[in-house]
């Protein structure tokens, strides 16, 4: 039963965005500069920004009031960007009924259970190899402890930084859930574990000011796995061979939403200063890379790479409509992950986001396919 009409949730929506825009505009912007004079500290406002950017103490003293009053106002336009496309999510299939039947076709697409097995084989022996030394990470940055300074979600929950123990009896869980999802037995309960300490062991690794981005789509896909598991249970045991395919839709959401937001955020940053390649450039040289000491790359390649760059980003989404594209989108994506390597000194050859690209396709139909797969086989669940 549904609680909102289309409309009714298009109203609530831009409500929504103009009831934020008021605050924003006549409470919280006139009050910013009370931040940077001291006199606004045991303000609301300043308990709030103090929770939500810890570092704000700190980065108030590096950067002018100028800086983050930028920052602010960007806050507003993204979260009334958000508010713009989440309100044509609903207006436009109202307005073109042939779209709205194209998204219900996408949407309730299926999948084979042969293919989820694949995904589940392939998926869980990577998150193994990318995690495998996080164990001595946690550990050394254990010595390190007066430094941890946790990500919001964990200083809303208090969580401290684990004692050794504690981050050993998590690790032989973790990897006690993630073999039992390869082999198949209640793969969506232990996926779910395996998941979640995942989450916790990335969250702690994240709580000392270095924030990476690395496994963004990587954790969204680790995220839905478990629902695209529990659909597989239940087609398994009514003998299908096919099963419902939404969680795979939404993990494919994800991926192209992580590429489309990070290329949306290069635009809001930096505006049309990244399209000269500058960014490029200061990212090269803080790496220490040869690359940015060559001036004739500088001037010529840097723009191109970023204005490429952004536009890859920008438009990954379109591969969801034209499926066909992604033959022109995924290549096109390792080669950016790859340039980012040997430009700027960013990321690794052995990469969580084109390792992502997998959930694009239906290894079903791979000849190869029979090494991990046989019908008669079944799934355990």
């Amino acid at each position: 039963m549904r609680f909102f009409k289309h409309n009714q949730w298009l109203l609530l929506i831009l409500g929504a965005a103009f009831l934020f825009d008021l605050v924003f505009f006549f409470l919280i912007y006139p009050a910013l500069p009370s931040l940077f004079d001291g006199s606004g500290s045991d303000s609301l406002l300043s308990k709030l920004v103090h929770v939500a950017y810890p570092r704000f103490e700190v980065e108030r003293h590096r950067f002018p009031a100028e800086f983050f009053i930028q920052k602010a106002e960007q806050v507003c336009w993204r979260f009334n960007l958000s508010a713009l496309l989440l309100a044509l999510f609903f207006y436009l299939p109202q307005k073109f009924p042939s779209l709205k039947k194209k998204a219900g076709k996408w949407w309730n697409g299926d999948t084979s259970v042969a293919n989820v097995h694949f995904l589940r084989i392939v998926f869980f022996l990577a998150m193994l190899g990318f995690t495998f030394d996080w164990y001595t990470y946690l550990n050394e940055y254990g010595a390190a402890s007066a430094f941890y300074k946790p990500v919001l979600l964990f200083k809303l929950l208090h969580l401290p930084y684990p004692s050794p123990i504690y981050i050993k009896v998590w690790w032989v869980v973790y990897w006690l859930a993630i073999l039992l999802t390869f082999l198949d037995i209640k793969s969506w309960v232990s996926s779910s574990v395996a998941a979640g300490l995942f989450f916790l062991f990335h969250g702690y690794l994240q709580s000392f000011e270095k924030i990476s981005h690395a496994y963004a789509a990587f954790g969204y896909a680790a995220m839905l796995m478990p629902f695209l598991f529990f659909q597989q249970k239940k087609a398994v045991a009514s003998g299908e061979k096919i099963q419902e395919g939404w969680a795979l839709k939404l993990i494919q959401l994800a991926i192209v939403f992580a590429y489309f937001f990070a290329g949306l955020e290069k635009v809001l940053t930096s505006g049309v200063d990244w399209l000269d390649g500058s960014s490029i450039l200061h990212y090269a040289q803080s790496h220490g890379t040869s690359y940015g000491e060559n001036s004739f790359l500088n001037s010529l390649l840097n723009p191109l790479m970023a204005m490429g760059a952004v536009a890859l980003q920008l438009t990954f989404p379109v591969i969801l409509v034209f499926p066909r594209l992604r033959y022109f989108y995924l290549p096109f994506g390792a080669m950016f992950h790859i340039g980012t390597v040997l430009t700027v000194g960013v990321g690794s050859f052995v990469n969580p986001w084109v390792f992502c690209y997998l959930f694009f396709f239906d290894w079903s139909r791979v000849g190869i396919f029979w090494l991990f797969w046989r019908e008669e086989k079944g799934a355990k669940g």
